[in-house]
């Protein structure tokens, strides 16, 4: 008899397990995702793949669960790479018979200089050129493409002399 607990015991431990959900570590708040891939100073770390849900109690979580513990799973992965940014593609839903029970995202980690811990030590950027809207108010009722238009003119025009 206590065979057959430890069994039922340990196949519901393995069920259990088989929707394991990702929480997002503390170092996996510090990656970015974003859309597109970063500038050339950054380096490439290769694919990463995120996964949430599972076989057995995937159907019993929402589809925005899912794809969140799809997300969380990725940048922790990212972050144990070192990652500081991850370029993630839209999450891709799995099933049988019907329902939806995991969500994997993949993506591409990098790891980017001045960014996270690193950006406060950057150089502050240099003051951008004054521009000939600088010293040009807007008239009442005109619009803001009026007054560029006037401005930019007014500020090609040689001085009036008095």
């Amino acid at each position: 008899m206590k065979g057959k607990w430890i069994l039922a015991g340990s196949l519901l431990a393995c069920v259990l397990s088989g929707c394991a959900t990702a929480s997002l570590s503390t170092r996996g708040r510090n990656v970015q995702a974003i859309a597109s891939a970063p500038g050339p100073e950054c380096e490439n770390l290769g694919i990463i793949f995120g996964q949430g849900g599972g076989t057995f109690g995937g159907a019993y979580i929402s589809n925005d669960q899912l794809m969140e513990y799809a997300m969380n799973d990725a940048m922790n992965k990212a972050a144990e790479r070192g990652a500081t940014h991850l370029q993630v593609t839209p999450p891709q839903l799995g099933g049988t018979q019907g329902t939806t029970t995991t969500a994997t995202v993949s993506a591409i980690a990098f790891r980017c200089p001045n960014s996270g811990a690193n950006a406060a030590a950057a150089p502050a950027q240099a003051p951008a050129a004054p521009s000939f809207l600088d010293n040009c108010p807007q008239k009442e009722g005109e619009s803001s493409r009026a007054r560029a238009i006037r401005c930019k003119a007014e500020a090609a025009s040689p001085p009036a002399k008095e």
